[in-house]
């Protein structure tokens, strides 16, 4: 995200926004960008939902972004919480009961 932020402000390093941005500056940037992305990814997300929907339109199966992506967002971290949620899932359908 630094360097996404350093090129749109027409900065050459991202550490030099270390001296421009505050911590609290830095932080808002970081939030805005979690709600409204900017820069190459945005735009590869952008022409991957045309390329998708025309795909799928004229194609023959479903496509999403990510399949015309040069690169693929990041896969959110596994946590304790969806860590368990995944098992209990997958328990369901496992056929042991413990109940």
């Amino acid at each position: 995200m630094r360097f996404e932020l350093a090129l749109a402000l027409g900065v050459p390093h991202p550490d030099i926004l270390d001296d421009l941005l505050t911590a609290e500056q830095m932080a808002d940037w970081e939030a805005f960008f979690r709600v409204r992305p900017f820069g190459e990814f945005a735009a590869d997300w952008r022409a991957g939902m045309v390329a998708s929907v025309l795909a799928t339109m004229f194609g023959k199966k479903k496509y999403k972004p990510q399949d015309f992506m040069l690169f693929r967002p990041p896969r959110p971290r596994p946590t304790p919480g969806r860590i368990l949620s995944a098992l209990k899932w997958a328990s369901m359908f496992s056929g042991n009961s413990e109940e």
